[in-house]
């Protein structure tokens, strides 16, 4: 296999691994929703469910990752507060 056909390749892993975060991020949405009946009870899903990471500014790629994951649930968690602000007000509230 050619170098350029290698790149190739490695640019294609990081394309679909992007891929992947987000529709992770999508589905946590979706989860966090389900199970915390909630906008409130879905926030607390996706805090109660949030991976510790190690806070090192020396991270492995392992290490790395393990903080990309964390920051999925984040993301979710931004989304999800997001939904409920955005949400009518009704005349009775």
């Amino acid at each position: 296999m050619a170098k350029s056909d290698e790149l190739a390749e490695f640019q294609g892993w990081m394309k679909k691994n992007q891929d992947e975060i987000n529709y992770w991020t999508t589905w946590l949405v979706f989860k966090a929703k389900k199970e915390g009946k909630t906008y409130s009870g879905a926030m607390r899903w996706l805090r109660k469910n949030r991976p510790d990471t190690l806070r090192s500014f020396h991270a492995t790629a392992t290490e790395t990752f393990t903080s990309t994951i964390t920051a999925m649930f984040d993301d979710a968690t931004i989304k999800v507060r997001d939904e409920a602000l955005g949400k009518e007000i009704k005349d009775n509230d």
